[in-house]
């Protein structure tokens, strides 16, 4: 991908590109914890053809700056996005989410549907939580602080995030750019995903939402369908948390056909 643009946001720029034609219609996409907008490179291949895409660094991330003494939560993260589509002056443009980018997704979808026509959540960080999965989220916590995030994200990698069968440079490629993220606003963010519920946000939601999750969901459908009946679900085969990059086939004709799909709802 090509250098980013830089887009001063209250203090603190944001590292974004714009691809595709600029009259076509937009779509924002929003990394993971400690990704980048790289994460999306397969998806941004195909869609630009007939979208604008645009994909940006989180705070703290990539090549944007971090934010002294913000708390990093969903909200911070929410409210910043809304402040960088405002000067932007996107007026109208579809989400694209991975992981933690999933709970951003539907965050500003719940917040402004006029501006989002749908939201497309890919294996999204866990919206609500079971006992058993805040234990693993608030002991995965204690390993970044007992051990140093590097090698917490390594053991992560290793069991949680990655399958035998992906390729075996991904990995690695992950960690490497997590290296990149400001520590102090990865280990907030993790907090932040650990206190965030996805209840309230679910249930204003009434535009079309569609989850594309791993083979293995980090969320529960009953869960989700609690609180969003209406939501499409659907999984990719044979891969983990990273099948946008692992399988982009599967993901890119989901996401094609999904937003068809929510032109005639």
């Amino acid at each position: 991908m090509a250098g980013p643009s830089k887009q001063p946001i209250e203090g603190a720029t944001i590292a974004y590109e714009a691809i595709g034609p600029k009259d076509a219609e937009p779509i924002l996409f929003l990394h993971g914890w400690t990704s980048d907008r790289s994460t999306f490179r397969y998806q941004i291949m195909e869609l630009s053809k007939t979208h604008r895409c645009i994909v940006l660094d989180l705070p703290g991330h990539g090549d944007s700056e971090a934010v002294p003494n913000a708390d990093y939560s969903v909200d911070f993260y929410r409210d910043r996005l809304r402040a960088f589509i405002s000067t932007l002056k996107i007026e109208k443009a579809a989400l694209i989410g991975h992981s933690l980018g999933g709970l951003l997704a539907l965050e500003l979808l719940a917040d402004n549907e006029s501006r989002h026509p749908c939201a497309i959540l890919i294996d999204p960080a866990p919206m609500i939580k079971t006992p058993a999965l805040l234990k693993s989220l608030t002991r995965t916590r204690k390993m970044m602080q007992d051990m140093g995030r590097e090698a917490a994200q390594a053991i992560l990698s290793n069991k949680v995030f990655f399958r035998k069968t992906d390729p075996e440079n991904l990995s690695q490629e992950v960690q490497d750019i997590a290296r990149r993220t400001d520590d102090e606003a990865a280990l907030k963010t993790w907090d932040g995903i650990i206190a965030y519920d996805a209840t309230k946000a679910l249930e204003r939601v009434q535009r079309p939402l569609a989850f594309i999750n791993a083979d293995r969901p980090q969320n529960r459908e009953e869960d989700i369908r609690a609180h969003a009946p209406y939501c499409f679900w659907g999984r990719t085969i044979g891969t983990g948390h990273f099948n946008h990059r692992v399988m982009p086939r599967q993901v890119n004709a989901m996401i094609i056909d999904f937003l068809d799909l929510a032109k005639r709802l």
